[in-house]
C-alpha cells in the first residue's frame, strides 16, 4: 500500500499557504492512490526538544548501556525515524524563515538524521539508508527566490534540505516554492486567486474537483509587504551574474527539480 508521510511546519494554522497547499497536495494524491494512506505530522503539536547531552552520548552508546534519560532522548526519533520508513512518499510543507527553515524543522531533522538509521558512514563518504523514496517540499516565503530570480542567492532553505534529504538517501525531490505571500497579507491579492496561481503549475496541486480549498486564507493586516520591499531594494544583487548555487560546483550532487511560481521548471544537477 502507497503511503505519504505529510509533514507540516508551519505555526499560522488555518491562514498558512503551506498548509493549504498541502493538503490539496495529499487531497490530489489520495484520489490517484485510492488505495493510500496519509500519515499526518504536525510538527506544531509534536514535541520536539532541541538535541542536548543525553541525546548526544546515547547515540554513543549500545543500547543494553543506555540509562533511562538516554532511551528517552532517543525515542523522540525512533518514533519519527519509523514513519518515515513506513512511507514511499513525503510532503513537507514550510515557511521560510529568515532565508532558512524554521527552528521546529531544524529540531525535527537533529532528531531524524542518525547514524546508522538514517545514514551509515566512513572515513571519505556518507551513504543515504531511507533509498526508494521520493520527497516534495512546498515553501511559502514574502520573497521570490527561484532560481531565475535576482535573489536567488539569498534562498538557503532548498540547498539545505536537497542536501539533507540526499544524506539520508532520497534525491529524487520536488521543490515548490509559494513566493510573494505578502500580497495576500497586504490584500493585493486574494488568498483563493493566490492559492489557485501555485496549484495551477504542479500536477499534484492540480484541482481535485470542486473547491480546490477547504478553507479559504483569512485576509489579514501586516507591514510584511513594506519590510520585504525595502530588503528588496537593499540587499538584492546587482545582477544575475553574481548568483552560483553552491551545489553546482559539486558534480556528485543528486538531481532534484524546482518548480518556481510560474510554473517553470528549474533542475539542479
Amino acid at each position: 500500500m502507497s503511503t505519504l508521510l505529510k509533514i507540516d511546519v508551519s505555526s499560522r494554522g488555518a491562514d498558512s499557504v503551506s498548509r493549504s497547499l498541502g493538503s490539496t497536495f495529499a487531497k490530489q494524491w489520495l484520489q490517484l492512490n485510492p488505495n493510500g494512506k496519509v500519515i499526518e505530522r504536525d510538527l506544531t503539536k509534536t514535541d520536539l526538544p532541541f538535541v542536548e547531552l543525553p541525546w548526544i552520548i546515547a547515540t554513543r552508546t549500545e543500547p543494553d548501556a543506555q540509562d533511562a534519560e538516554q532511551r528517552a532522548a532517543l525515542a523522540i526519533g525512533d518514533s519519527l525515524i519509523a514513519e518515515l520508513k513506513s512511507a514511499n512518499e513525503w510532503l513537507i510543507t514550510t515557511p521560510m524563515y529568515n532565508f532558512a527553515i524554521p527552528a521546529r524543522l531544524k529540531a525535527y531533522i537533529d532528531h531524524i538524521v542518525r547514524a546508522d538509521q538514517t545514514f551509515s558512514r566512513t572515513a571519505e563518504s556518507f551513504t543515504g539508508l531511507l533509498t526508494g523514496k521520493k520527497a516534495t517540499v512546498i515553501f511559502a516565503s514574502a520573497g521570490e527566490y527561484d532560481p531565475s530570480s535576482p535573489l536567488a542567492a539569498y534562498d538557503h532553505l532548498s540547498p539545505y534540505l536537497k542536501m539533507i534529504l540526499a544524506l539520508i538517501g532520497v534525491t529524487e525531490v520536488t521543490f515548490v516554492q509559494a513566493g510573494s505571500t505578502w500580497k495576500v497579507d497586504r490584500g493585493i491579492t486574494d488568498s483563493e486567486t493566490f492559492l489557485t496561481s501555485i496549484c495551477g503549475q504542479h500536477p499534484m496541486l492540480a484541482s481535485v474537483g470542486g473547491s480546490r480549498f477547504d478553507e479559504r486564507l483569512p485576509s489579514r493586516p501586516s507591514h510584511g509587504g513594506e519590510i520585504f520591499a525595502q530588503v528588496h531594494r537593499e540587499f538584492a544583487p546587482a545582477s544575475s551574474d553574481e548568483l552560483v548555487d553552491p551545489l553546482q560546483r559539486n558534480s556528485q550532487a543528486p538531481e532534484s527539480r524546482w518548480i518556481d511560481h510560474q510554473g517553470r521548471q528549474h533542475r539542479w544537477a
